[in-house]
């Protein structure tokens, strides 16, 4: 330990409260704690600071009313040697052990925020994927939906198209048709008299013309 070592030894717990309270009262000291000994009902009474803090608050009970015939024995110890520490900081010090157990307490909520936090982050970073791919899943739904509505669309014009041109393919080969047969039948008509009722054909007798007989006349 770093600083000076004061300790009283008190007879009573109560006379050990007081003693307490004066202590620090009288300068800035902190309280380690106080130990009781087995019997006699003595209570050390453990403090630290800087030397002229603790001299002066170990000073302040031997003037104090109350606490006369109470103090048993005092000691500063300025310079504490290191193996002096297990003596001082030990589970038998009442204060002490709780002011161990506060720090512990404190540690634990502190790792208890930061594993809160570390989740915390972890679970927004799963439910971020898991909204990022549901947010695809129906991205690519829509997307689906609308490709197959387009193909749709496309294959209709499509379809509507080659219907209109096996139409007018179908109209074309009615014309070519008609005018074939329009072809036919003129040449088929005489070509001497041009009358339809005529049945020569062009190429036939002259004789077969029925104006044949009127125009030799």
């Amino acid at each position: 330990m770093n600083n000076a070592l004061g300790l009283v030894e008190v007879i009573g717990r109560a006379g050990a409260v007081v003693a307490v309270d004066t202590i620090l009262k009288a300068a800035n000291v902190e309280l380690i704690g106080i130990e009781p000994s087995k019997g006699d009902g003595m209570y050390a009474i453990k403090i630290e600071g800087d030397v002229g803090a603790v001299k002066a608050s170990v000073d302040s009970i031997k003037s104090h009313q109350e606490l006369i015939n109470k103090i048993y024995a005092t000691k500063v110890i300025a310079r504490p040697a290191l193996g002096i520490d297990k003596l001082v900081y030990n589970a038998s010090t009442i204060g002490y052990k709780n002011k161990a157990k506060e720090v512990v307490l404190e540690v634990k909520e502190e790792v208890k925020e930061e594993v809160k936090e570390e989740v915390k982050e972890e679970v927004e970073e799963e439910v971020k994927e898991e909204v990022e791919e549901v947010v695809k899943e129906e991205v690519e739904e829509v997307v689906k939906e609308e490709v197959e509505e387009e193909v749709k669309e496309e294959v209709e014009e499509v379809v509507a198209a080659e219907k209109v041109q096996t139409e007018d393919n179908d109209e074309l080969g009615k014309m070519k048709a008609v005018k074939s047969e329009t072809k036919l039948k003129v040449k088929e008509v005489c070509n001497l008299c041009n009358d339809p009722k005529c049945k020569r054909k062009k190429g036939e007798p002259k004789s077969l013309c029925i104006q044949h007989n009127s125009k030799a006349t």
